[in-house]
Parts: structure tokens; sequence; C-alpha cells
């Protein structure tokens, strides 16, 4: 038994095939969401410059030609009339306490190769990451790194050469084409330049997935309304990307990704170009929908600005590989990490001053006194010189580096006071020879991790 309709897109006539898979009549639906569609029993065939802004964004130097594309997605059916939108079978988003329990995707010894034989150019190698649920891990770099790359192989529109790639706990590095196509639903992608169709307006833009799913239109309303809505755009409903701003095309794009409900947000250089003002609205955006929708969210990007408002983990990628990762609070907490000194910068300094020693200061979290500097004095007598000093509220915990003067006989106390209150100190290996005040000789270690770290990430 079945059912065929016909509809039209915007470039022609299409032909949408639906068949209920010979329920007999009064039987129980398969499942509550209803029966997954793939390219044996019905899909919906468009074209692929109307595809390739829902799912992709084209190669470099590569047109999309004239060629068809199938986009399979999630339905229920009935006897007569349209298809309808799959209801959200996501749970309410749990507590902070509960949140990055569950990782939703893991990446395992990926390597990816383009070309073959003596053109072979590996560009990721041995990448390891994971992400969890409720959180934004974001990966950082300098361009031709691998970041671009990475996110097309986590939504399998590149295939990996070698190495695994898990959404929500399904394995899609080897699924055949039609099995991906129902496991990529889970993600969705916001590009570097929105990707929107320019003669669409933002509604319509956003309607996208949903027109070629079979939604009813009264159901592709209310869901576009809702969408609108979360992302502020309300009032602009009725305009074309030309009358939108880069930052408000951006939140188009973003209200499109997530039509489908997915698990997954792939971010890839959303902010880039974008002015700061602009820059902060989009991630305090990104910042809500993983609060509010419980999204596992990589967000890909060169600006550690972004990654010290939003991530709650963040990886170092050089040359194709993972050179550093970690929670945010903890790479900014390691005197050592190249990473953490790129998302909170503090160029130490010497005081030049015979008998002093210099030390570098670390600390993040609340328990660490906002006066202890003041403290050093009244309460425990030290003369502490102030050289430098950066304090900043990195993944929701106030993060500091400092690099202070103190005489070396009294470097005991120093140390012994700054334990008590959780502040790590490390001493820095300069001459007394040093100018007055100005930067640490280069061949410090110090200084060679600061200037690691500035050429990882410019």
């Amino acid at each position: 038994m079945g059912a065929t309709q016909h509809r039209h897109s915007c470039t022609g006539q299409v032909a949408t095939s639906v068949r209920n898979g010979g329920r007999p009549p009064g039987a129980p639906r398969i499942s509550p969401c209803g029966p997954l569609l793939t390219s044996a029993d019905s899909g919906v065939s468009i074209p692929s410059h109307v595809a390739d802004p829902l799912l992709h964004a084209p190669p470099h130097g590569r047109s999309h030609g004239d060629h068809q594309c199938r986009l399979f997605l999630p339905l229920t059916h009935s006897r007569s009339g349209p298809a309808r939108l799959l209801p959200s079978a996501r749970p309410p988003a749990p507590s902070p306490e509960r949140r990055g329990v569950h990782t939703v995707i893991r990446v395992e010894k990926l390597h990816k190769t383009f070309g073959t034989g003596t053109r072979a150019r590996p560009v990721l190698h041995d990448v390891g990451l994971n992400i969890a649920q409720g959180t934004i891990g974001a990966v950082v770099g300098p361009s031709g790194a691998g970041k671009s790359t990475l996110a097309r192989c986590v939504n399998l529109l590149e295939r990996p050469t070698s190495g695994r790639v898990l959404v929500a706990g399904t394995d899609v590095t080897d699924l055949p084409e039609r099995e991906l196509r129902h496991a990529r639903r889970a993600i969705g992608t916001v590009f570097q330049s929105a990707n929107l169709l320019r003669r669409r307006t933002a509604a319509e833009n956003v309607a996208m997935p949903l027109r070629y799913l079979g939604v009813t239109a009264r159901e592709e309303k209310l869901r576009v309304a809702e969408l609108l809505e979360r992302v502020g755009l309300t009032d602009r409903a009725d305009y074309y990307p030309a009358q939108l701003s880069g930052g408000q095309r951006q939140r188009v794009g973003i209200a499109r990704a997530l039509a489908l409900r997915p698990k997954v947000l792939l971010s890839d250089e959303a902010t880039s170009g974008l002015d700061p003002a602009a820059t902060r609205s989009v991630l305090a955006l990104l910042r809500e929908l993983r609060t509010d929708l419980d999204l596992a969210i990589l967000l890909i990007t060169h600006e550690m600005e972004a990654v010290r408002e939003v991530a709650d983990t963040a990886a170092l990628l050089r040359e194709g590989r993972v050179v550093e990762s970690g929670p945010v609070h903890q790479l900014v907490a390691d005197p050592h990490s190249a990473l953490g000194n790129a998302l909170l910068p503090d160029r130490p300094v010497s005081s030049g001053r015979p008998g002093l020693g210099t030390w570098r200061l670390t600390y993040q979290g609340h328990a660490v006194p906002t006066d202890w500097l003041t403290r050093l004095g009244a309460d425990h007598g030290l003369d502490v010189h102030l050289l430098s000093a950066t304090v900043e509220e990195i993944a929701g915990r106030t993060a500091g580096r400092a690099t202070v003067a103190v005489s070396h006989d009294r470097a005991d106390e120093l140390t012994s006071a700054l334990d008590g209150w959780g502040i790590h100190a490390e001493p820095l290996p300069w001459d007394h020879g040093a100018p007055a005040v100005g930067p640490a000789p280069s061949e410090s270690a110090s200084e060679a991790v600061a200037e690691t770290a500035e050429e990882a990430v410019v």
C-alpha cells in the first residue's frame, strides 16, 4: 500500500514518494517518532545548489553543476495528507552539575589525506577530540592547520582516511550513504558566510529544511516563528539577506541549522569577519543554545576572545595535530600551557633590581581572595612589587596571571602565603642586570612559551 505526493520546488517539479511500509489498518505505529525514511523507500530529490546551504559548503574551486542530490529527513505519515514534522524527543536540559557527563562527539585517531601517490597531502594526523553534552568545545589554530577539514570529517562531508568519528554514540565513519543521511540529521552546521539563499527571505531560508521535509504549512509556520524568536529576529522574518547585517545573517544560519532539532552544532568560523558587537551577540546566542537545548557545540575559530567567552574545553591544532587540549579553566591555570598563555596573555617583566627575585603567579577560581596583594603586605609584612597582571572571567571562573618581585630572602614566605590562597608561584630565572622594566630575555622559558602560543593561534 502506498501513497505518492507531488510538489514543486523553486527550480521545477520534484516528485516525493512516500510509502507507509504496508502497515495494516488499525496497527500501531512503528515508533513514537514514526518510521525513518531511507533512499530505499522514500526521499526528496532537490538540486544541489539548494541542498548545499543545508548540508555543506562546496569545496573551494569547484562549482555545483547541475547534478541532483538527495536529502532524507524524519517524517511521520498518515494514509492521507502531508507528512508531519517529528516532535522533539529531546529531554529537558539537565542541571548544571549534570552537564558534560555524556560524550556526544568523539574523534579517535583520525587521519585525513587528500590525493594519492606522489600527490598525497596529509592534513590531519592522529587527531583525538571529545565534546560532552551541554558543552562547547573550541578548536583553535592558525590558517591551514586543518580546523575546517576536521569539522567536515565530523559531519562526514569528508570521509576520514582512517580513524573513527562517533556522534551521539553512533560510529558514522563507515556508514553506508543511506544510513549516513539519517545520522547526519543529528548535526547542524553554521558556516562563516551563513550560506543563505539571496532570493529567499529570512523566514524562507529557515523554512528550507522543513519545506523539503514535507511538513504541513501550519507546522512550518509555527516552527519558523519559534526559531526566529529563538535567535531574536522575529521582526526580520520578511527581510532578504542583503537587508540584514552580518550578525543577523549569521543568526538566520543558526536558526536554519536548528530546524531539525540536532544534538550537535558545528560552528565553523561563524564569528569571523563580524564586528565586535555582532561577535559578542552571536557568542551569547551559542552559549544560550548550549544551556537551553543541551547541545554539544564544536566551535572552530582562530579568535581567542571567542574561546574565552564561551568555550568549556579547547584544543590547539597545529599542522594537523592536536598539540594541547583540556578544560579551559585548567589551561589558563597552567603556567606552562601555550594555549593557556594565549587565552590569558601576561608577558612577564623583570624588576631589574639587585636582591629581588621575579615570580610568575597563576590562579583560577572564586576561592582566591581579591585582595591577596594587599594582604601580602598587611598580614605578612612583605614588600611586593607588582610588575604586570591580567584578570578575566573565563569559563565561568575568575582566572588571573601576575608577575611580582620580592626580596630573595623572603621567597619562602611569599610561596607559603600564596599556596594557602590557591595561587601557584613559579620563579623566573632572570639576571639582576635586566632593564628596570621591560620584556624578559627571549631565551627564558616563559617567553618561549608565550611566543609559541602567539604563533600557534595568530
